[in-house]
Order: C-alpha cells, then sequence, then structure tokens
C-alpha cells in the first residue's frame, strides 16, 4: 500500500505570557523524493509581510517507509537551525503529527525552510508533499498621513510602511489640485498590521460640467458650454451675445432679436438644437401639434419653460 509524506509546519509566537497565534502564510511542495539514501527538499516562504519571527512549529509527516521508525526526520532553516522529528512506530506507511516545536523562536518566517530525511534502508521509501504553514504575530505599523499628497508620493509613503495600496477611486473636488489624495481609508496615524491595504481618493480637480474649461462654480451658466459669464444680469451668457451679436446691448431676457416668436432667452437655452438668434429661419422642432417645451436655463440656474406651437 502506498502512502504519502506531509510534513507540516506551524510557527506560532506568543503576546506576553499567554500564546496567541495571528497572522499567517503557507507553502507546500508537491511531488515524490526518495529518501532512501539521504536527501531532502526546499521551499521558500515569503509571504509574510515585514520581517515577523517564528515562536512555535507544528509538523505533519505522512509517507511510504517500511518502518518509520527507523527513518529520520529533520527541519531546517537556512542557517541550519534544526529541529529533529522524534521517532514514531509505524509501518508500511505512516501519518503522524508533532505540534508544540520552539526549535525556531525568533527565526525569520520569510526563507529557505528545508525538510531532510534518511529512510531505514529499505527500498521504495519516499516523501511525496510537504507543506509549511507558518505563524507569527507582527509587530503593527502606523499608517502615514497621506491626504494632500500628488498619488504617487502617497503610493510610495503606504509602500514604505509596509502597507498596500488598496483601492483608488477618483472624485472630483473645489479644493484639492486634481492628482493629489482627497481621502484614505484607513486614516494616518491608524495602528494597523503589516500588509494592511489604504484605500485612496484621488482629485479629479474642480468639476467643469458643460467642458467649456470654466469650473462649476466660477461658471454663471455650468450646464451651457456656450456661456459663462453674465457681466450684464440679463440671463444671457456674455460669450453667447458676442459671438452671435458682437455686443452685449442687443439681446437681453426679452427680446426676439430674428424675430420668429423664441425669445432670445430661448435660443441660448436651448443651445443644443443649434439654434441661432440672428437667424429667422432656424426654429425650435415642433414635436407635436401643441409644440415643444424646452428647458432655458437663466440666472444662476433658474429653470424656466418656453412653448413654441407649430405653425
Amino acid at each position: 500500500m502506498r502512502k504519502y509524506l506531509v510534513l507540516t509546519v506551524v510557527l506560532m509566537l506568543a503576546l506576553a505570557a499567554t500564546p496567541c497565534l495571528a497572522d499567517s502564510v503557507n507553502g507546500q511542495r508537491i511531488g515524490t523524493w526518495a529518501i532512501n539514501p539521504a536527501n531532502s527538499d526546499n521551499m521558500t516562504i515569503s509571504g509574510a509581510p515585514g520581517s515577523p519571527t517564528v515562536t512555535s512549529v507544528t509538523l505533519h509527516v505522512v509517507g511510504t517507509a517500511a518502518y518509520a521508525d527507523s527513518c529520520t526526520f529533520q527541519l531546517r532553516d537556512q542557517v541550519n537551525t534544526t529541529y529533529n522529528v522524534p521517532e514514531w512506530l509505524e509501518e508500511i506507511s505512516f501519518d503522524h503529527t508533532v505540534s508544540g516545536i520552539n526549535a525556531f523562536n525568533g527565526r525569520p518566517v520569510n526563507q529557505v525552510w528545508t525538510l531532510w530525511a534518511q529512510g531505514s534502508s529499505t527500498a521504495g521509501e519516499n516523501v511525496t508533499a510537504w507543506y509549511l504553514t507558518v505563524y507569527y504575530t507582527a509587530t503593527p505599523v502606523t499608517v502615514p498621513n497621506v491626504v494632500g499628497m500628488a498619488q504617487a508620493a502617497a503610493e510610495s509613503a503606504i509602500t514604505s510602511a509596509t502597507l498596500t495600496v488598496g483601492d483608488v477611486t477618483q472624485a472630483y473636488s473645489d479644493t484639492v489640485a486634481a492628482g493629489h489624495v482627497i481621502s484614505q481609508d484607513p486614516a494616518g496615524g491608524a495602528s494597523v498590521s503589516p500588509g494592511t491595504e489604504v484605500d485612496l481618493v484621488i482629485s479629479l480637480g474642480p468639476h467643469d460640467t458643460d467642458g467649456d474649461g470654466v469650473v462649476d462654480d466660477e461658471d454663471a451658466f455650468p450646464a451651457n458650454p456656450l456661456g459663462a459669464t453674465d457681466s450684464d444680469a440679463d440671463g444671457l451668457g456674455d460669450e453667447w451675445e458676442i459671438s452671435f451679436f458682437g455686443n452685449l446691448t442687443t439681446a437681453d431676457e426679452t427680446s426676439d432679436t430674428d424675430l420668429d416668436g423664441v425669445p432670445d432667452s430661448a435660443e441660448f437655452g436651448g443651445w443644443a438644437l443649434g439654434l441661432d438668434p440672428t437667424d429667422g429661419t432656424t426654429h425650435l422642432p415642433a414635436a407635436s401639434a401643441v409644440g415643444l417645451a424646452i428647458l432655458c436655463l437663466g440666472i444662476g440656474g433658474a429653470a424656466v419653460y418656453y412653448t413654441r406651437r407649430k405653425r
């Protein structure tokens, strides 16, 4: 009957006088290798953030050997700190666990681990798999305060603190320059485990709804790209008036310059329809026999409705 050798190593760190399991990393080596004559296999553990150290180990050994009690097994670290697995009695195949090993206390978690084995001089003795689960208690680290920093500098500060950059989202901000951090989670100053993710919200700068190059807070008509200022307070964008009339006096909130029955204010508000307040042949499209209502933006975004009946 063929069976497998599995070696499980669990490294645990105690807090104060009471043993306490905290974080852990795992590794595995799957594959058959003979242990007669003596042989060994290496595994690299590198997943523990920071530089935590070992406090205890658990081994789980499963394999094939005529007489397990005649075999020798050792777990070694990269400086040859060695733990000799106590003998146990099993024949043909074996399945054995040893826990509470303290030989590697204070040694690094992230390193190369070696399983060494010597069979009982009987043919067909093999190791087929071994596993490491390394437990440790990491020293807490302080989250840096990166609010207001440029994104690249913020991410560098986070990784330098043995933390991980988490979700990065974007939002508009009137107070934080584009490309800089608006907020973070966890907040700066928080005490967390190494490797903890820090989420960031990055500023897109002030919002410019209509894309006219003027941010909403400074735009008299934030939803109309044809006007951003209204120096004469007539509800018409100065830029729109200059574009069509060359001045700010020809049109106002009540005028109908091209006498087409559509007030200039409605033609300004209906910019998306391509209306020309100087051309009486450009009309509002009629949606029905009743007419079409269009939304016009007035001073400060006030909404008024104009209805032109179908002729």
